[in-house]
């Protein structure tokens, strides 16, 4: 009895210390690549999200939802991968894309956000990151929090920027200032990452729709429904690439009965004008 009870303590607090991440609203076209080296399916909303998954997203959006208190939006033809979900230590990488969150300010709860030139660590915030095909990439905090911009490894350095409310930056070669030999990033007033300022406040408004539907999971919980959702998005998938096949067989076809009809008319014709 004893040995159950400490095992049960045991699993609750692996499962406070990290989220219960999943995916919230997904709209047009989005897809996940599993961890683990699974095949590609489509993303569906409540989806048990694990590190290692990757989001992509083509004209479509997704939410990456890690409590309802903290929600992060995956804009439209963005490639995003999860790193890692503790509450204290998770993290993010955006390869190319757009992402707005709103994390819950609470002691040790933290993410960070990777870019290829950049690492955004944010306590409790709402803020918006942005990297452009060329890899540059654009940090801003709307009405609250903070965010530390850092080089991220294997970047032209640069020293450690703190944004606040109502301020950006963007992250690139050419957008440097140069103090005492230090590279220093210009810090300016929201104006690029201003037009996201009305998602940002429909998703702080979507948090008041998640807690009313939200339903906590443990471990195992997760893992059967993860598993669930994987093995269904996989069979439709399947599903509808045969469909797709027997489409284009049918096709085929089609193209030649109407060219054996094609030829029997012309014989017809050349028969007629002898």
């Amino acid at each position: 009895m004893t040995f159950l009870l400490a095992a049960v303590l045991a699993s609750a607090g692996a499962s406070a210390a990290t989220w219960d991440a999943r995916l919230g609203a997904v709209s047009g076209d989005v897809h996940v690549l599993p961890a683990g080296g699974e095949a590609e399916v489509d993303a569906e909303e409540g989806m048990p999200v694990e590190p290692g998954d990757r989001i992509r997203t083509g004209e479509g959006s997704a939410e990456l939802v890690l409590e309802p208190e903290s929600v992060v939006e995956i804009g439209p033809a963005a490639d995003v991968s999860v790193g890692a979900l503790e509450r204290d230590g998770s993290w993010i990488s955006v390869a190319v894309g757009r992402v707005l969150a709103k994390i819950r300010s609470a002691a040790g709860l933290s993410l960070s956000v990777h870019t290829p030139t950049a690492v955004a660590a944010v306590r409790g915030t709402e803020f918006a990151v942005e990297v452009d095909p060329g890899k540059a990439a654009n940090v801003g905090v709307f009405d609250e929090g903070r965010v530390w911009v850092s080089p991220a490894q294997g970047a032209e350095p640069f020293e450690e920027t703190a944004l606040g409310p109502g301020q950006e930056t963007r992250v690139s070669p050419d957008a440097f200032d140069a103090r005492g030999g230090r590279k220093i990033l210009r810090v300016g007033p929201l104006k690029r990452l201003a037009i996201h300022r009305k998602a940002v406040a429909r998703l702080v408004a979507r948090r008041v729709q998640l807690r009313k539907s939200w339903r906590a999971m443990t471990p195992k919980q997760r893992n059967a429904r993860r598993a669930a959702f994987l093995k269904r998005r996989a069979r439709l998938r399947r599903d509808f690439r045969k469909e797709r096949k027997a489409a284009r067989e049918s096709r085929a076809k089609a193209k030649e009965r109407a060219k054996e009809r094609a030829k029997e008319r012309a014989k017809e014709r050349a028969e007629e004008k002898r």
